[in-house]
């Protein structure tokens, strides 16, 4: 059955408390096996009454599916409530999210949790498969970044960079003068572990230290040699 109406026509079908409206001129077309189709109009399903599922879209049948489906406009759902998507199947990709010509973004304003419950070496797998790929993490300011596990391995080529510039360095190069230099970074703490490694020899050298007691925590930390007339170039890192 096709039912044409005109730009000025609404056209309400009302079970409940579940409205559907058709807003904009077309026609509706329900067949007799259940398929309702608007052609040229908008279509509108408001549930009125307070209750949580006040609009239900369901495929009742054991094998049936739910396909939505968009042009250019996009979907968009939006809630004041929460937003919760529950898959029951037991596939490695019971939850597949796939943007094959553009990016995924996920924005929160509170804590963003991954969290996988499987007794698995890569539970979580970050991958960037592109061979010129990489994985970023930034984190701002003096927060931190926590890894805790039994084991870490960097392997494969991979690579650790630090940052070496800034106020809140963790890693770089300081020049000894009279077999000492103060070096400030925001990132030394009381119980810091400062390693040191001679880059470029200068002067007498001597045995290289950097002593807990020189730490002042987020200004700075003091390399000594005891050798007052050393003045190597020196690599510093620290571990926190």
């Amino acid at each position: 059955m096709t039912t044409p109406f005109s730009p000025s026509t609404v056209r309400d079908q009302r079970f409940n408390h579940l409205e559907v409206k058709t807003l904009v001129a077309g026609s509706i077309t329900a067949p007799p096996f259940g398929t309702q189709t608007v052609t040229g109009g908008q279509v509108v399903i408001d549930g009125t009454n307070a209750a949580a599922d006040a609009v239900t879209i369901s495929a009742s049948n054991a094998a049936g599916g739910i396909d939505i489906n968009s042009g250019t406009g996009g979907i968009l759902i939006d809630s004041n409530g929460s937003v919760a998507l529950l898959a029951k199947g037991t596939a490695v990709d019971a939850v597949d999210i796939d943007a094959p010509a553009g990016g995924i973004a996920a924005n929160s304003a509170l804590q963003l949790a991954l969290t996988s419950s499987q007794n698995s070496t890569n539970a979580i797998l970050l991958n960037a498969s592109n061979a010129l790929a990489g994985i970023d993490l930034e984190i701002a300011g003096m927060s931190t970044l926590a890894v805790q596990a039994a084991t870490v391995g960097l392997g494969g080529g991979v690579k650790l960079t630090l940052d070496t510039v800034g106020a809140d360095a963790v890693t770089g190069t300081a020049t000894l003068a009279a077999g000492t230099i103060v070096v400030a970074t925001t990132s030394v703490a009381a119980g810091s572990l400062i390693f040191l490694t001679r880059n470029t020899p200068g002067g007498t050298v001597g045995n290289l230290s950097a002593p807990v007691a020189s730490i002042t925590a987020g200004v700075s930390f003091v390399i000594n040699s005891d050798n007052v007339l050393e003045t190597s170039t020196v690599n510093w890192w620290i571990i926190n």
